[in-house]
């Protein structure tokens, strides 16, 4: 099984506004949907599955195919790799 699980914050994350402003640029939808999964850190479950994912900054992205997973924080390699898998 192959999914993303994108961690953002809804507030205060200069990073996150400009990942969501170049996301929509490109066409790219950040939602739930799909292989892609959605979190806002902000929230009490968006922070629980952050630090099972051993998130520590956000945005940050995490590739899962098959229990392998792996962890990206630059914002242009996450956009590059949701414009590739979505």
């Amino acid at each position: 099984m192959f999914e993303l699980r994108l961690y953002i914050r809804t507030e205060n994350c200069p990073n996150c506004e400009m990942l969501k402003k170049s996301a929509s640029e490109k066409g790219i939808k950040i939602e739930t949907g799909g292989i892609l999964k959605v979190y806002d850190v902000d929230t009490v479950g968006g922070l629980a599955e952050s630090a099972f994912d051993d998130v520590r900054a956000v945005p940050a992205l995490v590739v899962d195919e098959d229990g392998e997973t792996s962890l990206i924080t630059e914002a242009s390699e996450i956009l590059n790799t949701m414009e590739r898998e979505l």
